[in-house]
């Protein structure tokens, strides 16, 4: 059976959605005759999960951070610190790498105040810190302080300080769920937090009806609070949206 025959059906999501991609439309897909938790089309490609949203990375960005030149946390304009408490911060080959060197560490970049706009704050991250103690994430700061964050095996939707989780998943790994993106909803007041396989498809991870603040600080960091830990995080990519 061919790709296109294993859609299921297709909605044209209108212009709300469209907006946030700056694209001309948006679809969800459904799936039929799939096995296992994706289906593969006859050219080998795996298709979108059920009920993800067509929903690509904006085409206008206020910031897109490639980790391609120096200094660390790229230019200052658009990051305004770098931080480090016990881990080497190292970038090299279009990543960012967090590697701690004892306990109770974490290090990171901080952005300057950002619009916090329709298509939101999005980060690429390929690998995470492991252990009981370990967390990787990245916080929109401002309002409630929205974070997603992967602590103990659970990719969470929270506030920075893990203080309130609105919302946690097993975490699946960088193949299923690299792209973690933070967008508000101003017409329902809420914060949206997502994940993403390929930054086109995404699946929702939670939502709050917090009203969603009018500017953010993006802050992306890793780190330990405790002596069991292991890895590197490994972010790639950093978007801000128009």
């Amino acid at each position: 059976m061919g790709a296109v025959q294993r859609f299921g059906r297709l909605w044209l999501c209108g212009a709300a959605i469209a907006s946030i991609t700056g694209c001309d439309y948006a679809f969800r897909i459904d799936h039929i005759d799939k096995s296992g938790t994706d289906a593969v089309t006859d050219d080998g490609s795996i298709e979108a999960p059920p009920d993800a949203l067509f929903l690509p990375l904006c085409a206008s960005r206020r910031i897109d951070e490639t980790f391609m030149s120096f200094p660390i946390c790229g230019t200052m304009t658009d990051w305004q610190s770098e931080f480090e408490l016990n881990v080497q911060v190292a970038q090299s080959n279009s990543q960012l790498r967090i590697t701690p060197t004892s306990s109770n560490a974490q290090g990171g970049c901080d952005s300057v105040s950002v619009p916090f706009t329709n298509g939101g704050v999005a980060v690429r991250v390929s690998a995470t810190l492991t252990g009981i103690a370990a967390f990787t994430g990245f916080h929109a700061l401002g309002g409630i302080n929205a974070s997603i964050q992967v602590n103990q095996n659970e990719l969470k939707f929270e506030t920075y300080d893990a203080s309130t989780t609105f919302a946690e998943r097993v975490y699946l790994g960088a193949d299923a769920m690299a792209w973690w993106r933070l967008r508000p909803d101003r017409a329902m007041g809420q914060i949206i937090a997502e994940y993403s396989a390929d930054g086109t498809f995404w699946l929702p991870l939670g939502s709050t009806s917090s009203p969603p603040p009018a500017d953010v600080h993006v802050k992306f960091i890793a780190g330990v609070s405790g002596p069991s830990f292991g890895g590197t995080a490994v972010f790639e990519r950093v978007i801000v949206c128009d």
